[in-house]
């Protein structure tokens, strides 16, 4: 028999063995479905054995980010995920009382030299005072009041409904620290300061203006549990208060 019998194995039958007949001699012009190993297909060969799929390089999965929502609790511990809840406080405050963060604020307004400080018309009103303790215990001036002056109608105007509480009529809101903006009935003048409501519904008022016989100043003012506006002059009483709240979380950025 003429030829080479051991050609398509370049002539090495023990290394290289081809029992089935089938590997082509690429080299030598052959062509055809290559089923020999695939360190020894052509450099320029670009034929694949049937169950060896293009190659391919490791692949990476991709972290899917899922945002979890928001979640506040009321004074009861009911889960929520409104945030204008009257009632409710946020999930980071669980560590301090709503008494705690008033505390808190009151210490910062005397540690300041605030507490006492004289009420002077046109000088030095609730609003100038609200300012500070807005500086003081690191709020938002544009969140907190925005007005480009020191009338509380011009803050209030510039709020959206959404981002303040408004109390059912005659009622004050949950347990809770605030500050608290009072539109007179001009629409012009008011009051604002800081508040805080307890279980019982009574009001500490930290605020600076408060009418009682010329001895107007920054102090802690006590109320019952009665309309919050029944604090201020009885002809002045059509618009109602209003409130944004202040959580531990606002004033403790590491809480």
């Amino acid at each position: 028999m003429k030829g080479d019998w051991y050609g398509s194995r370049p002539n090495k039958p023990i290394n290289f063995t081809d029992p089935t007949g089938l590997v082509m001699d690429y080299a030598n012009g052959g062509s055809g479905t290559y089923w020999g190993a695939k360190e020894d297909r052509p450099v320029n060969d670009s034929r694949v054995t049937p169950d060896e799929g293009p190659e391919q390089g490791p692949t990476e999965l991709k972290k899917v980010e899922i945002k979890q929502p928001t979640i506040y609790y009321d004074n009861y511990g009911n889960p929520s995920t409104d945030p204008h809840v009257v009632t409710g406080r946020n999930v980071g405050d669980f560590g301090y009382t709503a008494k705690d963060v008033f505390d808190l604020i009151v210490s910062v307004i005397e540690n300041a030299g605030l507490m006492g400080k004289k009420y002077k018309d046109g000088e030095y009103v609730c609003t100038n005072f609200l300012k500070d303790t807005i500086n003081l215990i690191g709020l938002s001036m544009k969140e907190y009041f925005p007005g480009p002056d020191n009338r509380v109608s011009n803050s209030v105007k510039l709020f959206n409904e959404k981002d303040y509480l408004k109390p059912e009529k005659g009622q004050n809101p949950g347990v809770g620290v605030y500050v608290f903006y009072k539109v007179y009935d001009n629409g012009i003048d008011g009051h604002a300061g800081v508040v805080y409501f307890d279980v019982e519904g009574n009001a500490s008022i930290l605020h600076n203006g408060l009418a009682k016989g010329g001895n107007e100043k920054v102090n802690i003012y006590e109320r019952n549990n009665s309309d919050f506006n029944t604090f201020f002059p009885e002809d002045q009483r059509k618009n109602d208060v209003i409130y944004k709240q202040i959580y531990a979380s606002h004033i403790l950025p590491t809480y």
